[in-house]
């Protein structure tokens, strides 16, 4: 029954059905007659698909009383091209016939390599303009004569690439210092019978002997006893090029012995490892039979027609070195283009012609006025002072008479020189404070210093942060607008400017009153500091500092993981446990809380909540009180700090405590591991030394010092 039906089919196939039952035809299709011109049509069964279904009457909601087939959208443009080929197919050609060979006399169409001086060789070859052997296996071509001959016949062998073209592939590099003739003969025949008419002839050469390097360099200061180490191109002739090379200075020809191979590893370092550093059969190693003089200059020739690998001889070819000049001092350059040599936070670099030796004499015959205090002098180069310069002040420097160099040498004279230093490179940072909050106890002045240098002016911005203003304010609070824009909440804040062209010569102290803009306890403050553009040539910049300030008793604690965590709230005053604290774990998202609660009578909370995708904070608040607290990282773990070092390989110490958080009156267990971290292919963690005595210090979370005092690293790091 229709009843039944509308039971089992669903509701949106029924309507389908009642649509293609109204768009149906009301007659059912006439009997179509067999064609009576085919006899066998008569005999074919045919299919009535109205058979036994009743007439259908329209009814008024029908679209339509008859179903009229609607054309279709219009096929894409055919693009194709027809073709009409002849079926079937002709056959393919033989594997055994190739396309019909060029008529006439046989030619050598191209040759290589073909060059306009000596260079490196990859392989030589010939092509012809007809067929020089039948179409045959790769194995069966190796066995086909070559018309191609090179004289001098280098290793390596034939090769038929094709049946019109011949090469030939050398066994590693084509020997050096050598013309080569490539020859096909005349006579020679193609496989239709045509013969080379006149032969056929070109030439190619390889490079000569050259130098690739000298050691000692041109750059460098040589000593008085050097080795000579000559670095060439190609294999030598040891014997016979070392008694050609020839060294002379200041109008002087020094004699040079060879070093064999074998003595290298008995010479001194670092020539030992220059001379092993490439290979023996293209390095000569000589050494001076005399002394060389101190600051002259030397030449080392190795004269035209020497010979490597082959017969064709060298062109002439010069190196020089200098031997070090005697120990002199140069004035430190002052002015922008070589700041690095003199700054007030950076130091003084007195340069020296050869290197200063970093002994404990040093700093006894170094003198400066006025006196730096912390002055540290050291060698290793030239002579660096570093200690508290003040900026733009006027130094004097002397130098006593004997201070040595690497090579012996002592300073003949004293030196003194007088320099101006620059001002004191621009920083703007808070005095003491290394937290974002700033907490302060409600026993606090108040007053933030800041600490200017290097620069003319400080602006600063202060305003209150109403609670309920907390989550927009952090939000904003780092947005860039530009060196000439405030951040969004500090742009319509009290501004303050602090003249200070005095921090050009020494830090300027500039102070802020929390107090004097915002009511604390119960609200917080955001304050923002910027100095003037600075900076050289056309790139300017401001040094910025930006901060939340907070003058509460509420010390909050918290011990959160991905879905749950603990919280405990102590007097900051008094380190007692503050019951009936509100807390609230907010993201930056959103203004609605994740989870909220309050302190038990024990200062605690224990609290559980969803996912938190971007950086998290704790909100602790009274009648009259309020604390911030960001968290080091997001709850889920998208979101933490990382900070990463740049050295190979560096120690590591991972700190942990027996729980966490601690009530007042508790005993604190810190333990520490310490591995060594290794970079490279093979980087990874690895045990550290366990024989050492290590320092410790242990600091609050504002930055305040608890203990300190000294621990032995035990075998197992």
């Amino acid at each position: 029954s229709s009843a039944s039906i509308a039971s089992i089919i669903p509701a949106s196939l029924w309507t389908v059905a009642l649509l293609l039952v109204g768009c149906t035809s009301t007659k059912p299709a006439e009997d179509v007659a067999p064609d009576k011109a085919d006899p066998a049509a008569s005999h074919t069964a045919t299919l009535d698909v109205w058979n036994g279904v009743p007439p259908i009457t329209p009814l008024p909601e029908d679209i339509t009383t008859e179903l009229r087939p609607v054309p279709g959208p219009r096929p894409p443009p055919n693009i194709s091209e027809r073709v009409e080929l002849p079926f079937p197919p002709p056959e393919p050609p033989s594997k055994q016939t190739q396309d019909p060979a060029a008529t006439g006399p046989l030619q050598v169409l191209r040759t290589s390599p073909v060059m306009t001086g000596p260079g490196l060789v990859g392989s030589v070859t010939a092509v012809f303009n007809q067929p020089m052997i039948p179409l045959a296996s790769i194995d069966d071509l190796k066995l086909e004569r070559s018309p191609m001959s090179i004289t001098p016949q280098p290793p390596g062998k034939f090769r038929w690439l094709g049946t019109q073209m011949i090469a030939f592939e050398a066994e590693g590099r084509v020997p050096f210092s050598t013309t080569y003739t490539a020859t096909v003969e005349a006579g020679e025949t193609s496989t239709i019978g045509s013969k080379l008419g006149k032969r056929v002839q070109w030439k190619f050469s390889t490079p000569v002997l050259a130098l690739d390097e000298v050691v000692p360099t041109m750059y460098e200061a040589a000593e008085l006893e050097p080795h000579l180490i000559l670095f060439f191109n190609q294999d030598i002739q040891r014997e016979r090029l070392a008694a050609a090379v020839k060294l002379k200075g200041g109008n002087a020809a020094v004699g040079l012995e060879l070093v064999p191979p074998a003595s290298y590893d008995s010479l001194p370092e670092p020539y030992r490892a220059q001379a092993k550093s490439r290979r023996a059969e293209r390095t000569l190693v000589l050494r001076p039979t005399a002394k060389l003089r101190a600051n002259t200059q030397y030449v080392v020739t190795v004269p035209a027609g020497a010979y490597g690998e082959g017969p064709n001889p060298s062109k002439a070819q010069t190196s020089t070195f200098r031997t070090y000049p005697p120990l002199t001092l140069t004035a430190p350059r002052c002015g922008a283009a070589y700041s690095w040599e003199c700054t007030p936070s950076g130091g003084v670099t007195i340069s020296a012609s050869t290197v200063v030796i970093d002994d404990p004499e040093l700093p006894g015959k170094v003198h400066i006025t006025p006196e730096v205090p912390d002055l540290v002098v050291t060698g290793g180069g030239g002579i660096y002072l570093q200690g508290k310069f003040r900026g733009l002040g006027t130094y004097t420097v002397t130098v006593d008479a004997g201070v040595r160099d690497i090579h012996g040498q002592t300073l003949a004279s004293p030196f003194r020189t007088t320099f101006t230093m620059r001002p004191l490179d621009p920083s703007l940072v808070l005095d003491a404070v290394t937290q974002d909050p700033i907490v302060l106890e409600p026993s606090h002045a108040g007053v933030l210093d800041l600490k200017a240098a290097g620069l003319t002016q400080v602006e600063v911005r202060a305003r209150s942060v109403a609670p309920a203003d907390l989550r927009r304010v952090l939000s904003e609070r780092n947005e860039y607008q530009s060196d000439d824009q405030w951040s969004l909440p500090l742009q319509q804040a009290k501004e303050t400017v602090v003249n200070v062209p005095g921090s050009r010569i020494e830090p300027t102290t500039v102070s802020i009153t929390a107090r004097d803009h915002a009511v604390m306890p119960g609200n917080l403050m955001l304050f923002g500091a910027r100095s003037n553009k600075v900076g050289e040539g056309d790139w300017k910049y401001r040094h910025q500092v930006t901060g939340i300030v907070e003058v509460t008793r509420l010390g909050v604690s918290a011990a959160i993981d991905s879905d749950s965590g603990v919280v405990l709230v102590t007097d900051l005053v008094t380190g007692e446990p503050l019951p009936d604290v509100d807390l609230a774990l907010h993201g930056l998202a959103q203004d609605t809380p994740v989870w909220k609660g309050r302190t038990d009578a024990r200062g605690l909370a224990e609290l559980t909540h969803g996912v938190i995708h971007d950086q998290p904070y704790l909100l602790a608040t009274t009648r009259d009180d309020v604390a911030y607290v960001p968290l080091q990282g997001s709850l889920d773990g998208s979101w933490s700090n990382w900070q990463g070092g740049g050295e190979d390989n560096e120690p590591r110490a991972f700190f942990f405590t027996d729980r966490e958080p601690y009530k007042p009156g508790d005993t604190v267990h810190l333990s520490g591991i310490v591995r060594e971290e290794t970079r490279g292919p093979r980087g990874g963690v690895v045990p550290y030394r366990s024989d050492i005595e290590c320092d410790y210090t242990i600091t609050g979370p504002r930055g305040h010092e608890i203990t300190k005092g000294k621990a032995k690293v035990g075998a197992l790091g």
